[in-house]
């Protein structure tokens, strides 16, 4: 490809480069001069920041956290997480019990019917 720069810069560009320029001499005079807005505005700007960051932070402990609670429960196999096989198949807790039950409680009144 071949380019070809012909004539003036356009009007918008000219505008927006005057614009920006602007605004980084306001910014950089903000610490020479005692503009209290201003400082107050950068302060902000920057105080905003750095929460974004550390929420991103700790998004990404959390993603860590559960990714690693995943990889433990993989071991269950295709259980949902939380979810662990008593290791002994006697073994009922009573809450377990209490389930089986109203299962059997409900089994039966449907035959019944």
């Amino acid at each position: 490809p071949v380019f070809v720069f012909d004539g003036d810069t356009p009007e918008i560009k000219l505008r927006e480069i005057r614009a920006r320029r602007e605004r980084r001499e306001k910014l950089h005079s903000f610490a020479s001069s005692n503009d209290s807005e201003g400082v107050k505005r950068l302060a902000r700007r920057i105080l905003v920041s750095n929460l974004k960051k550390q929420k991103q932070l700790e998004v990404k402990e959390n993603k860590k956290k559960i990714e690693k609670k995943d990889s433990e429960s993989e071991s269950n196999g295709a259980f949902a997480t939380g979810f662990q096989l008593a290791s002994d198949d006697n073994q009922i807790d009573s809450t377990q019990q209490d389930n089986l039950s109203e299962s059997n409680k409900v089994i039966n009144l449907v035959k019944d019917e």
